[in-house]
């Protein structure tokens, strides 16, 4: 039984609820659709992040393996994998080590990221390419000095109507007057 099941497919899991691997960081309401997949976000999507604890012991590259002196500098750090607030991972991504997913991204699902996606874009394909930005430049820049994902959660919720809607602009003038 998966340790954190979907129970329809348009649910969706916060990732910040269910990622424990110290190698993956992510923000808040940062979220992951995985109805459809047979393994839990840090096995699915990040699977190829070794050096945690659970796949040091699982599988040392360097002990286990043929020629380990001509395998070992592929098996060397790439940093962490790093996706920030308000970003969605679609279905079967596969997000490779130390890459970074922006602010407000969209990860298409099936997707194989082997490069950092900037803030409050959309990708998908395999290798993922830019499909398109969410939002223009100049919405992009107010969203990020918005950040409404730090807001306090009372602001939040006050908010839900114009987070929910297209308006950035209508979302800025209560930011500006409210915060």
């Amino acid at each position: 039984m998966k340790k954190h099941r979907f129970n329809h497919w348009s649910e969706i899991k916060y990732l910040k609820d269910i990622v424990t691997n110290p190698m993956i960081e992510v923000g808040e309401y940062a979220y992951y659709s995985g109805y459809y997949d047979n393994h839990d976000f840090e096995d699915g999507c990040v699977r190829y992040l070794w050096g945690d604890e659970k796949s040091r012991k699982l599988f040392n590259p360097i002990e286990d393996l043929p020629f380990a002196e001509h395998i070992e500098t592929s098996y060397e750090r790439k940093g962490d994998t790093i996706i920030e607030s308000d970003a969605w991972i679609g279905m079967n991504a596969m997000i490779m080590p130390g890459v970074k997913i922006g602010e407000g991204a969209i990860v298409a699902a099936g997707s194989v990221v082997v490069k950092d996606v900037p803030p409050y874009t959309i990708v998908g394909g395999n290798p993922c390419k830019e499909i398109k930005k969410r939002f223009t430049d100049k919405e992009i820049e107010m969203l990020m000095e918005m950040r409404w994902f730090d807001w306090e959660r009372e602001k939040i919720e006050r908010a839900s109507h114009l987070l929910s809607s297209s308006s950035i602009h209508q979302l800025y003038d209560f930011y500006q007057r409210e915060l």
